[in-house]
């Protein structure tokens, strides 16, 4: 992959919120498993981390977020940097981390994927 351009700050944006619950299960349905030992969220937030985003921002109800929390983390480890692993002197000397963050307060479809556009811009901004 190419270095990301000056200036550039993508976020993966992964609204939770708004959906009805279809399976009637007590979690969500995007928690629900793909596979052994992956569930749909995670899928989004691997595929979010392989296009190299600078941040993911996952937007999920209140009463949802803590189970969600524990699942994900506060971070997730970069997956492109196994690419040039064997080319290296110390393989896991340069780990690259993308902070995860959690939004809980919305509860229609819309908003929060408005809401989660602006949230990185404005954290950015007020960074640099």
């Amino acid at each position: 992959m190419h270095p990301a351009p000056k200036g550039r700050v993508l976020a993966g944006i992964i609204p939770i919120t708004g959906r009805e619950n279809v399976l009637g299960l007590p979690w969500e349905d995007c928690l629900q498993p793909l596979s052994y030992q992956c569930t749909a969220l995670e899928r989004s937030v691997y595929e979010c981390a392989v296009m190299n985003c600078d941040s993911i921002w996952i937007i999920c109800n209140d009463d949802t977020a803590p189970l969600i929390k524990k699942r994900i983390g506060d971070y997730v480890l970069n997956p492109n940097i196994y690419d040039d692993w064997h080319f290296k002197k110390i393989p896991g000397g340069s780990k690259e981390y993308i902070p995860v963050f959690y939004r809980y307060r919305f509860r229609s479809c819309t908003y929060p994927s408005l809401f989660g556009q602006y949230s990185p811009m404005n954290l950015t901004d007020s960074l640099t």
